[in-house]
């Protein structure tokens, strides 16, 4: 199987060798001690990935083709916002071409913080969600159930609010 993919290669400290990874294939990384062995492996470990989408019907990931961007985009903007961007430029000092850039720049990385944001949002929420379920098994073990009662209650507690005085509770 022939791989269509963009392979990136980096030398890592951490593992002493290279890494190879795809990213059309998140989560693949193939190690190599030469760069040429890290892209075989990666290879491998991509007809591995493709073999498995095929199986579980999971649709292959296209190649990004970088041939199909030139760089250059006409864009069509209302004469105020037009104006606007110009006059922000001028007191910069830089080009219209370069602010545009950079406010777009600027944009696309403030949307990958709010995807990050969200997704730890979520992860957040499957925290808590698991502690509520953790909490309702400890209620559960801890309080009497109708039928029975928890061998944790009719006990002494001590509440010690220093060394001094002790409280007890029970």
């Amino acid at each position: 199987m022939k791989i269509k993919y963009s392979i990136k290669v980096a030398w890592s400290d951490e593992d002493k060798s290279f890494i190879a990874t795809i990213e059309e294939l998140p989560g693949l990384s193939a190690f190599g001690d030469s760069q040429e062995e890290a892209v075989e492996e990666a290879k491998i470990a991509a007809a591995g990935f493709l073999k498995v989408f095929e199986e579980d019907g999971i649709p292959i990931p296209e190649p990004i083709k970088t041939s199909e961007y030139s760089g250059q985009i006409r864009l069509r903007l209302g004469k105020s916002l037009h104006e606007k961007l110009t006059i922000q430029a001028k007191r910069e000092g830089v080009s219209l071409n370069h602010h545009m850039i950079t406010l777009l720049s600027a944009g696309s990385v403030q949307s990958d913080i709010n995807k990050k944001i969200d997704d730890l949002g979520n992860c957040i929420e499957r925290i808590q969600c698991s502690v509520g379920n953790l909490g309702d098994q400890v209620n559960e073990l801890v309080e009497p159930k109708s039928t029975g009662s928890s061998p944790i209650t009719n006990k002494t507690v001590y509440l010690v609010s220093d060394n001094k005085n002790k409280t007890k509770s029970g």
